[in-house]
């Protein structure tokens, strides 16, 4: 049985009347909740969230590059990601060439949002797919549309 209690409130010359049931309740609860969480996060404004950026970013690349069959971890990646600019890029397999191309295209992505205002151009989008597919796919496919249909899994 539900229980309902009425309110009325005087302001000036206007009576509001309504009823307060579990579900009003419960909604004004959750929105209590919501905005005490909300000023909860001023208290996180000073704190640096480089590092979990940095994981978010690890685990995406790592997840993007997996859907295309590479066999690499969040571990290595982050290896990659530390020691990039020490690594001779010919000596790393199409996976971690994939995350490492994966990580480029993100800083270029990055760069970019630097200046939002100006329109994305197809020219931008095909410096992306290089970036993107840097060592992994012949040169001469590399910013280019395919014209053949895409086929994944068995092509028979």
């Amino acid at each position: 049985m539900e229980h309902e209690t009425e309110i009325n409130h005087n302001i000036g010359r206007i009576i509001y009347r309504y009823k307060v049931t579990p579900k009003t309740l419960n909604q004004i609860t959750a929105i209590a909740e919501w905005r005490g969480f909300v000023q909860g996060l001023e208290t996180f404004k000073a704190y640096d969230f480089s590092d979990f950026e940095r994981h978010n970013l690890l685990e995406e690349a790592v997840a993007s590059v997996c859907i295309e069959g590479a066999s690499i971890n969040v571990k290595e990646a982050s290896t990659l990601l530390t020691n990039r600019e020490n690594i001779n890029f010919e000596e790393l397999n199409k996976g971690q060439k994939e995350l490492v191309a994966y990580l480029k295209a993100m800083e270029y992505l990055d760069d970019y949002r630097d200046f939002r205002d100006q329109a994305i151009r197809e020219t931008d989008i095909r410096g992306l797919h290089r970036l993107i597919t840097e060592g992994t796919i012949p040169l001469k496919q590399q910013g280019v549309y395919r014209l053949e249909p895409v086929v994944i899994g068995d092509k028979g």
